[in-house]
């Protein structure tokens, strides 16, 4: 291509206002000028779509930007009119047919220069026509781990891309996420099957950030902290939350202790969010209590800090959503309000998602039944006894395996007429339900570790830290403050002392300030020395009986009595070595053999912690 590097830092100056690239970004961007498909791994608040929007005006033709949600499409095109870009534009169900008409005509024509879309667009055959009538210099995939049926937000609609690639000429592509597992990257490379597909893979570790688990014994309790938390800091605190209730009970909440909040979820017009959202970013109020549905696209540095009123579903929600602290790259505090109780909450509601055999049979029987007139998601519902969640799970699996198909608006069909009685497979499916739960454990894991947490979470994505660490409540508890309080005795934005980040109150306990086992070095390389003389042949809790001296059955039954480290940890709680156990598993050091069952036994990196520590 004609266009450079040298000429995007040019771009980025006059159209963003910025002088310099970050690193990966620039290797990105090197890679999509060069035509080199790409699939990048950047943390959150790292600028992933300058990665594509700078781009986009040097290209000669259209980018392309598939990305999952509609108020994050109309946010981007609002934010670069601001910047003076004029040719950015979107295409979903907000947008009136007349208008609809009125853009599709000045694609045509070349007037647009980046265009947005969700996925669900490729399904219009009227939009992949239009696709080949135009240039497409270079087509993004925001939110790439959609792609990966090991990913934590699987959605059929997005591993359909690979197939439509086929259907116009995409001259580029570049995936981009900000969390994916090893597995999940080469799942998403495998789908989309591009030839010599570069994988940019980023430092995912941000040391300004300093991470903390507060762990409460009710919600009168975690409303505490947030009140004193909240008053603590002067710039703008983001709390994540379970439900559209909670988020719009917590705001009231921190409305009535005189905190200027408010609420955003996705059961909000949309009109009502965008003025939320304006509200934060212009700093008219503090604090927005906030689902899952807040965040994506967010620009702004200032939030000191994100506070998760309930445990997420898994490691990847938690890591996205933590990252919208401190892009400033000042110090900026994550804290996960752990209850007992919410452990149970995200097990029912991983229950909830996933059908059982026999319904998933029963939806595609009503679908195939319906012949040519095709049947409406609302019907399914009310001829069935089932819950949303676990239909849209259903559809989903049914449409991944090309047994089912939807039109523009939304009518299911049956995707084989022609066989009489098709077989299910149902593998999938029950894999990916062992993946989520599998995501739940390693959720908890981080919550109840007594190791290192930014160690923990940085080794599920598959690095290492280079350095020590920078700031987790169980390596440097001092960094965070501490002083009892409960939610009766707080008194809000005014009446609160004193300085400093954390905070734990009654019934309140910061889980770095009680234990602090990361530097138990010898009890590390214990647990080493045993898994690797006892590989594969027992699991975690049997571990920790034989540390602790256990006189169960099956322990001395097993000679695991005999063991020279046996009852020598008698003094630490059950707790602290499996805690233990647990930090050496996510940083990779040993690994679980099994998934019913799993034994334990070290990884190639734990043998080399062994070899190097003797």
């Amino acid at each position: 291509m004609s266009v450079s590097v040298s000429q995007a830092g040019q771009v980025l100056q006059d159209l963003f206002g910025l002088t310099d690239f970050r690193a990966h970004q620039k290797e990105v961007i090197d890679n999509v000028l060069a035509g080199r498909h790409t699939l990048a791994l950047l943390p959150t608040g790292y600028g992933k779509s300058l990665c594509y929007q700078v781009p986009s005006q040097m290209l000669p033709g259209l980018t392309l930007v598939v990305s999952p949600l509609i108020a994050l499409m109309r946010d981007q095109v609002v934010g670069l009119t601001a910047r003076g870009i004029k040719s950015a534009t979107y295409l979903n169900s907000t947008v009136s047919e007349d208008e609809q008409f009125a853009r599709v005509d000045a694609i045509r024509k070349g007037l647009v220069k980046l265009l947005y879309v969700a996925p669900e667009r490729f399904e219009s055959s009227a939009f992949r026509s239009l696709l080949k009538e135009v240039e497409v210099s270079l087509l993004v995939i925001d939110e790439a781990h959609c792609i990966s049926q090991w990913g934590h937000d699987f959605r059929p609609q997005y591993r359909s891309l690979a197939g439509h690639l086929t259907e116009f000429q995409a001259s580029t592509v570049l995936a981009l996420t900000a969390t994916a597992t090893p597995g999940v990257r080469q799942d998403i490379v495998d789908s989309l099957a591009l030839p010599n597909m570069a994988v940019i893979v980023g430092e995912l570790d941000r040391p300004n950030l300093h991470l903390e688990v507060v762990e409460a014994k009710n919600a009168a309790v975690k409303d505490g902290f947030l009140l004193q938390a909240i008053a603590r800091e002067t710039e703008p605190v983001v709390v994540y939350v379970s439900s559209r209730k909670e988020s719009e009970r917590v705001a009231q909440f921190l409305k009535s202790r005189g905190f200027k909040s408010g609420c955003y979820h996705a059961g909000m017009t949309g009109d009502a969010r965008h003025r939320v959202q304006k509200q934060f970013e212009n700093e008219d109020i503090k604090v927005i209590a906030c689902t899952t549905a807040f965040g994506m696209g967010i620009d702004k540095g200032n939030i000191r800090r994100v506070i998760h009123y309930n445990l997420p579903s898994s490691l990847e929600s938690y890591f996205q959503e933590a990252g919208r602290a401190g892009r400033d790259g000042k110090p900026a505090v994550c804290t996960l309000l752990f209850q007992k109780k919410d452990i149970f909450t995200q097990k029912w509601l991983l229950g909830k998602n996933y059908p059982d055999d026999n319904q998933v049979t029963d939806i595609y029987r009503l679908i195939k039944g319906a012949g040519l007139a095709g049947v409406r998601w609302q019907e399914l519902l009310g001829s069935l006894n089932i819950e949303a969640p676990a239909l849209n799970g259903a559809l989903d699996h049914l449409r991944s395996i090309k047994l089912v198909d939807v039109d523009s608006r939304g009518t299911l069909y049956d995707g084989m007429p022609d066989r009489i009685d098709p077989a299910i497979d149902l593998q999938p499916l029950r894999q990916r339900k062992y993946r989520d739960q599998d995501r739940l454990e390693k959720m908890i894991g981080y919550a109840t570790t007594r190791t290192c947490r930014r160690r923990s979470i940085i080794a599920y994505f598959g690095q290492r830290l280079s350095d020590s660490c920078t700031g987790c409540d169980i390596c440097h508890p001092d960094l965070f403050y501490q002083e009892p309080v409960d939610s009766h005795s707080a008194s809000g934005s005014s009446g609160t002392s004193g300085s400093g980040r954390g905070s734990a109150q009654s019934g309140v306990s910061g889980s770095g300030s009680t234990h602090g086992l990361s530097n138990n070095v010898e009890l590390r390389r214990d647990i080493l020395e045993l898994v690797r003389a006892l590989p594969g042949r027992v699991g975690r809790t049997s571990f920790a009986k034989i540390l602790r001296g256990s006189k169960a059955k099956d322990v001395i039954e097993a000679g695991l009595d005999r063991q020279e480290t046996y009852g020598k940890y008698a003094a630490l709680s059950n707790d602290d070595v499996l805690g233990t156990i647990d930090g050496l598993i996510e940083e990779g050091l040993i690994r679980k053999v099994g998934s019913m069952y799993p034994k334990l036994s070290l990884t190639a990196t734990g043998k080399k912690e062994i070899s190097t520590s003797q």
